[in-house]
């Protein structure tokens, strides 16, 4: 529940920042890209489709993302995405708890993105 609400406020910062800020607008027009946050499991799962600047993100899943983020369970996700420690999400990755799939590169812009909602 809790990884589910995260991803959902994630989605409105990220609306409300391009609405308000044109640089982030900017940013996020960069690149034309689906990125699916899931679990193992798949009980939790939001998807976020970056398309000429405008973002579509609902609940579930999405077929043929251009990447996915796949974490072993609900908790780890949300404390490590809720801290925004990349360290973290690194060790996360070492340790076989988020399985990168797809393209990286979307990946790492997705964290672009999530970075600068934290300025916001």
């Amino acid at each position: 529940m809790k990884l589910s609400l995260l991803l959902y406020i994630l989605k409105r910062l990220i609306l409300k920042k391009a609405r308000r800020d044109q640089d982030f607008q900017a940013l996020i027009s960069k690149r034309n890209f689906v990125i699916l946050i899931t679990t193992k499991d798949g009980k939790h799962s939001r998807y976020f489709r970056f398309h000429n600047g405008e973002l579509i993100s609902r609940k579930g899943t999405y077929e043929n993302p251009d990447v996915s983020l796949i974490w072993d369970d609900p908790t780890t996700a949300f404390k490590i995405m809720k801290s925004g420690d990349r360290s973290l999400q690194q060790e996360a990755i070492a340790e076989g708890k988020l399985k990168i799939v797809g393209n990286i590169h979307d990946s790492l812009f997705f964290s672009q993105i999530a970075k600068n909602l934290r300025y916001f």
